[in-house]
């Protein structure tokens, strides 16, 4: 008589009944998705708030990076768990217009609690819809915006791959078992990228509201200040980082040092303060000319059809 036996697939090995591709390895989210998964946090849902996560998959299926993502709305009554497909359906069909190039990536949860409902809308978003990651792994990220308090925090992402557990496939349909919504998750790692103008405005964001903030040309002065000190304060580390490593009071990196040296010979060197201060004029200059005529464009426009309705008010 043989040993009942607990089958776990490892995530990032193919499923016997689900999809033949590995699991991601590596999770990226953009500036702009994590924003939308903040807002999703504050709406108004009983349990949790869920939805979609769209984005980049590569090709070996090892790194996808998450640049969009939307709600799906559902019901939860008791033991029964009800999702809006058709509206996941529309949705996805939307996003797909607006950008061909996105790929149904998994789903996002604002509970970062996994329950016995976790099961239920990951085997949803994998091949319990029309519109599926099938025959890729879902990925899961818990997005928590909140303490146990209740006071706001940072917000917190864990993303999961997960596997089906138990039998599976032929050897369920032969049993005659029916499972739902069994999985193992397991985390995997994330980070959260950003652009340069991105930064700068996450900079921006995060200073206080009763500071008297520049407008007009003197943002760009602030911002063009605020990143030579902070490029000064990067050089200033660098140049104390290699006299510590020439004196021999650290020891040194070899691959930093490779990529110093790298930067180093890409950038151009036999350009002189004075010539590189005569660039920047110029470049100023071509600048405020670009302004100039922009405006007196705009003055034409505007006073052509101030004169084409006094004409016709005569008429």
């Amino acid at each position: 008589m043989s040993t009942p036996v607990l089958h776990i697939v490892r995530p990032n090995q193919a499923a016997p009944a689900g999809s033949s591709a590995a699991a991601p390895l590596k999770v990226s989210i953009q500036a702009s998705a994590l924003l939308q998964l903040v807002e999703s946090s504050y709406h108004e849902e009983t349990t949790r708030t869920t939805g979609a996560l769209l984005g980049i998959r590569s090709d070996d299926g090892s790194e996808i990076e998450v640049v969009d993502s939307y709600i799906v709305p559902h019901q939860q009554v008791g033991e029964n768990l009800t999702i809006e497909g058709g509206h996941h359906i529309s949705q996805y069909v939307l996003s797909k217009r607006t950008n061909p190039d996105l790929a149904l990536l998994g789903w996002f949860s604002t509970s970062h609690e996994l329950d016995a409902y976790t099961g239920l809308f990951h085997d949803f978003y994998s091949r319990g819809s029309s519109i599926s990651v099938h025959p890729h792994p879902a990925i899961h990220l818990t997005i928590q915006t909140r303490d146990s308090e209740n006071n706001i925090i940072a917000p917190k992402l864990i993303s999961y791959v997960a596997s089906p557990v138990g039998a599976s496939g032929a050897l369920a349909a032969h049993l005659n078992i029916e499972k739902v919504g069994s999985y193992a998750f397991t985390p995997v790692p994330n980070k959260v990228v950003y652009s340069t103008a991105e930064k700068t405005a996450l900079s921006w964001i995060k200073e206080p509201t009763k500071l008297a903030l520049p407008t007009g040309n003197a943002v760009e002065l602030v911002t063009l200040s605020q990143e030579l000190g902070s490029l000064s304060g990067l050089v200033d580390r660098v140049l104390a980082y290699t006299d510590k490593v020439i004196s021999g009071e650290i020891q040194g990196d070899e691959k930093l040092g490779r990529e110093l040296l790298s930067q180093l010979s890409a950038k151009p060197t036999s350009v002189s303060a004075d010539a590189l201060e005569k660039l920047f004029n110029h470049h100023t200059q071509d600048s405020l000319l670009v302004e100039y005529l922009a405006s007196s464009i705009r003055t034409q426009l505007e006073l052509s059809a101030k004169l084409t309705s006094i004409v016709q008010s005569e008429i």
